[in-house]
C-alpha cells in the first residue's frame, strides 16, 4: 500500500492487486490487532544484515523516524502514540483498521487503482487472466 501511495503520487500508473476481498490484512492483524506502526526509536545497531552496515546506515537515513511519525500524523490524520513498555508507536485508536484506511484512502486518492478480490494469473494465454492493457477493460476486445 505504502509503494502504491508514493508510486502514484510520483505520476505512475498504479493499480494495487489483492487476492482477498479486502487489502491490508497483514496490517489489521499486526501489533494484535492495534498495529505497531514505527518504533520510537531506530539505531543501525537495532538491525541485523549480511550486507553493508554502510547501506543500512543510509538506508535509515533517508527517511527518519521524525518524518515517517509526520506522514502518519499529518498526512494520514492518524495519531501515534509510544507504548511504554516496548517503545512501539501505535494509532492513539488502538485500531490497525484506521491505519489500514488511512494508507488505502490515500493511495486512492494519489491515483492508484485497486483491485480485489484480484484472480490473476495466465496472463498472456489464450483467455487466461492478467491485467489488460492500460486504458482497457478486462472484457474489451482489441480492433
Amino acid at each position: 500500500m505504502m509503494a502504491a501511495l508514493f508510486a502514484a503520487r510520483d505520476g505512475a500508473e498504479v493499480t494495487l492487486l489483492e487476492g482477498s476481498k479486502d487489502c491490508g490484512r497483514k496490517v489489521l492483524v499486526s501489533g494484535g490487532g492495534r498495529c505497531n506502526v514505527l518504533p520510537s526509536t531506530a539505531d543501525a545497531d537495532d538491525f541485523h544484515t549480511s550486507g553493508s552496515r554502510n547501506v543500512l546506515k543510509r538506508l535509515l537515513r533517508t527517511w527518519r523516524l521524525p518524518e515517517q511519525r509526520a506522514f502518519f500524523e499529518q498526512e494520514l490524520g492518524i495519531p501515534l502514540v509510544e507504548e511504554e513498555d516496548s517503545g512501539k508507536l501505535f494509532p492513539a485508536s488502538d485500531r490497525a483498521r484506521d491505519v489500514r484506511d488511512g494508507l488505502l484512502q490515500a493511495a486512492r486518492a494519489a491515483g492508484a487503482e485497486l483491485r480485489l478480490p484480484w484472480r490473476g494469473g495466465g496472463q498472456g494465454r489464450p483467455g487466461g487472466g492478467g491485467l489488460p492493457p492500460p486504458g482497457r477493460s478486462r472484457g474489451e476486445r482489441r480492433g
